[in-house]
């Protein structure tokens, strides 16, 4: 929730502003009506009132932007040595799955 004050983004369900310590309060963008926490139209007007959703961290996109550098240089090492041995398809082990 955003402050009236100061414009400080705080985490939904605070009472009071991180920021500044300003009470936050909910309002209809409609009539200005105070509102309690859980509701969802206004009661003086029926206004849908739309709840903010904190942005979320993008996902990597990648598998470069979230492997751990050390265990990259061993995937590297292993695919030089493997077409090293001419064998450019990759490696094949025999697997049991249950």
């Amino acid at each position: 929730m955003k402050c009236a004050s100061c414009q400080h983004e705080n985490d939904p369900g605070t009472k009071f502003c991180e920021e500044c310590g300003n009470k936050l309060i909910r309002v209809c963008s409609a009539c200005g009506v105070e509102l309690k926490p859980t509701t969802k139209f206004c009661p003086e007007c029926g206004t849908p009132i739309v709840v903010a959703v904190p942005a979320t961290k993008p996902l990597a996109r990648r598998v470069a932007d979230y492997t751990p550098p050390h265990l990259a240089e061993r995937i590297r090492v292993e695919q030089a040595a493997l077409e090293a041995r001419g064998a450019t398809d990759g490696e094949r082990k025999t697997i049991t799955a249950l």
